[in-house]
């Protein structure tokens, strides 16, 4: 049996065993989706006149003997699509979530395989992205998350950026910044690009940016200051994976803020200077390795990182393995 046909039984086995934990899971979907409970009822109590960041729903977590209560930690805009989900019943509104966060799922593999990696890479490539770090897909759509479509849209911008074409990378990266507003700092890839049009994308983009930002301080500035508050509150959290949490670990308050601005300010002038070396290196895969530098100084630097966080970082590690031929 060659290997073309093993490559694709190991396929069919994946594309199988994937099909039997989707529908396990969308039989458990009263006792999964959490974060989708907060989605879900945070436009409801706005609608009703309350403040979505200071009330806590109240969802059940599999494994748990009482419901969990979580907190409303997205800007208030996007209290207006959530507020789509309120048109149907919460089962009903929890199904469509799901399935199309499993949509988002397979969209995001057909992105990394066609669009990063240039269609290479079969069962192996699959199979370590659904399990590497922990298998941060499997988390996210247990857990109800966004973070499936935001890395969905993010690396669908970066597929654009690889293709030069900065409008559609500008237009998809503010599709994925609309969650969690953190992946807009991809925009400096621009800087390194060599088509001269890059500082015309940059600046529309950064006008486009503080024009959004201003129009919602302007329309809910109560909201916004909630919104603040509360996105410091979650990078304080202590037990995450991130840079910050770890060395809050190890130091006490101001140390810790202060450490932190050290590594980042050490991390961020390395990466400038890796990339600057790739730019004017002769490298036919340089905007590739790039794009996977970046990501890799991007995971260290967020404050605040979560196990479903560590999706942006499949595709380098992979990539990093192939080149060292550990899963060639």
């Amino acid at each position: 049996m060659n290997a073309t046909a093993l490559n694709r039984m190991a396929c069919a086995a994946l594309l199988l065993y994937c099909a039997g934990v989707i529908i396990s899971l969308s039989l458990r979907l009263d006792r999964l989706q959490w974060d989708f409970g907060v989605y879900y009822h945070a436009p409801q109590a706005f609608a009703r006149g309350l403040n979505p960041y200071r009330m806590i729903v109240p969802c059940a977590v599999e494994g748990a003997a009482s419901p969990r209560g979580f907190k409303y930690y997205y800007p208030p805009f996007m209290l207006l699509p959530f507020a789509a989900f309120s048109l149907l019943g919460y089962t009903a509104a929890a199904r469509l979530f799901f399935a199309a966060n499993v949509a988002a799922a397979a969209a995001l593999l057909l992105v990394w395989r066609n669009g990063i990696l240039g269609g290479r890479g079969g069962a192996v490539f699959y199979l370590f992205c659904l399990a590497a770090f922990g298998s941060p897909i499997y988390i996210a759509l247990k857990a109800g998350n966004v973070a499936i479509m935001e890395q969905c849209a993010l690396w669908l911008a970066f597929s654009f950026l690889l293709a030069r074409r900065y409008a559609a990378f500008c237009a998809c990266l503010f599709a994925a910044a609309a969650f969690k507003g953190t992946p807009l700092l991809f925009l400096s890839l621009l800087l390194f690009e060599t088509d001269g049009r890059r500082y015309r994308f940059l600046a529309f983009s950064a006008a486009a940016v503080c024009a959004a930002a201003a129009a919602v301080c302007a329309a809910a500035p109560g909201l916004v200051q909630q919104f603040l508050a509360g996105a410091l509150r979650v990078v304080d959290k202590a037990h995450q994976p991130s840079t910050y949490a770890a060395l809050g670990e190890m130091l006490p308050g101001a140390w810790q803020k202060a450490s932190y601005g050290a590594v980042a300010a050490a991390v961020l002038a390395c990466t400038v200077r890796a990339a600057a070396a790739l730019r004017a290196g002769s490298s036919p895969g340089k905007n590739r390795e790039m794009l996977f530098l970046a990501c890799a100084a991007y995971a260290v630097l967020l404050p605040h990182f979560e196990d479903y966080s560590y999706i942006v970082l499949i595709v380098p590690a992979y990539a990093v393995l192939c080149g060292a031929g550990v899963a060639a």
